[in-house]
């Protein structure tokens, strides 16, 4: 068996990502606890699976902090105060290449924007949002039809490298300060319900990834919510927005360039089904369209 690090570690996290990065890392550290948001998250769940000690971030005390000798941060979703900031080292794994996509959702920003590269940072911890001077960086390619999920998973992985190294060499690495003047930013409210709403009257390749970075988006039909969380592109050119290709046995719906085939779509409180299953349920339906 693999000899861990005699490095004491306290881990802050709340999602898939950051679940992904502690398991990683239990193989390499000493895992003294994991603070948490909530007792029902995947963070729990795998902090659990591995027996680790878990704290609610509401009942930390900085004392808990003085037991480690660095604290990792990875897609915690809250702001940690002064108080603990200057008790300990504060690592943050980073999902972007920093200072681009500071805040909240840089993974689905990524897709979204079209960028063709992204990656991880692993930056010291100061107050202000993604600010701190970077320590490692590690870049990856994102290719052409990757999906939030896949991406995030993807970045996790790619993070354990940089993320070792940093708390392997942190007295011997020279911080780089970033570039404020080139950084871009991104919020939740960038992706709030209102804002994956598929309008079909935008090009075919903006529509697919939205569908990859929102996975899935929605619309209606008829009076009906749909997901769809998949779609392809076509070169079979549309004119009237919204509209099903009835000549097709693929479910392809026209937006404003090209016909957008549907992959995987869910009515609201259903399983997802194929575009052609969905289709093929619409035989006796006078709805031909999508909003």
């Amino acid at each position: 068996m693999k000899s861990k690090s005699e490095k004491k570690i306290a881990f802050f996290g709340s999602s898939h990502f950051s679940s992904i990065i502690l398991e990683s890392l239990s193989e390499e550290f000493n895992i003294q606890f994991v603070v948490i948001k909530n007792i029902k998250s995947d963070i729990s769940t795998v902090s659990n699976k591995l027996s680790l000690r878990t704290i609610l971030f509401d009942t930390l005390d900085p004392e808990n902090i003085k037991e480690v000798d660095f604290c990792i941060v990875a897609s915690f979703g809250a702001i940690i105060g002064r108080n603990f900031l200057n008790s300990n080292k504060f690592l943050n794994v980073h999902p972007s290449l920093l200072p681009k996509f500071r805040g909240a959702t840089p993974i689905q920003s990524a897709i979204i924007s079209g960028s063709k590269k992204t990656g991880v940072s692993i930056i010291k911890m100061n107050e202000k949002m993604d600010e701190g001077d970077i320590l490692s960086q590690i870049s990856i390619d994102m290719g052409d039809n990757i999906n939030y999920l896949e991406l995030e998973e993807k970045l996790a992985n790619s993070s354990i490298k940089p993320l070792t190294y940093s708390i392997n060499n942190f007295e011997s690495i020279i911080p780089v300060k970033q570039d404020s003047s080139k950084a871009t930013y991104c919020y939740i409210s960038d992706f709030a319900r209102e804002k994956i709403k598929i309008n079909w009257n935008s090009n075919s390749d903006y529509i697919d990834r939205l569908v990859r970075s929102a996975y899935p988006a929605w619309c209606y039909f008829g009076e009906s919510i749909v997901n769809i969380k998949s779609v392809s592109l076509t070169n079979r050119k549309s004119d009237k927005v919204g509209y099903i290709d009835s000549l097709n046995k693929d479910l392809l719906i026209s937006s404003k360039d090209f016909f957008v085939k549907i992959e995987e779509i869910q009515k609201e409180g259903g399983r997802y089904i194929t575009g052609r299953e969905f289709k093929n349920g619409l035989s006796n339906s006078a709805i031909l369209k999508f909003d």
